[in-house]
């Protein structure tokens, strides 16, 4: 947002499972209302790479910048054997079947809410 390229510290290939806010406040909400016990996973049981935000945000803020992969602060392990886990996509199904629940937003709307969020907000505090 301040027109900075974004520095990622790997190759932007780990997989994650991006979660809108909203939707995990809803699973915890549909959480008060039934007696289920044990853990529960909250996500959209896809893996989207790290790169794949990445460019969604810049296109999503008009920007041309690329990415800088930043070696240097690299987390030790990936594709390494290391401590990080490369690819990292959570099973939902506990919280579908019991719950009702599934995520209502893409990772594009999440984004795009996000950005509002944090335009009024730094808009804001100046």
């Amino acid at each position: 947002m301040k027109g900075e390229a974004p520095r990622l510290r790997s190759d932007g290939g780990p997989l994650r499972d991006f979660l809108y806010v909203e939707d995990l406040v809803d699973g915890y909400l549909k959480l008060l209302d039934v007696e289920a016990t044990g853990p529960f996973n909250f996500g959209t049981g896809k893996g989207t790479s790290v790169m794949t935000v990445v460019e969604t945000l810049l296109r999503l803020l008009g920007s041309k910048r690329a990415p800088v992969i930043d070696a240097a602060s690299s987390s030790p392990g990936i594709g390494q054997g290391g401590l990080e886990i490369k690819d990292q996509v959570v099973d939902a199904s506990k919280a579908e079947r019991v719950l009702g629940w599934r995520p209502q937003h893409t990772l594009e709307e999440g984004l795009t809410k996000t950005i509002e969020w944090y335009r009024l907000h730094l808009e804001a505090i100046g």
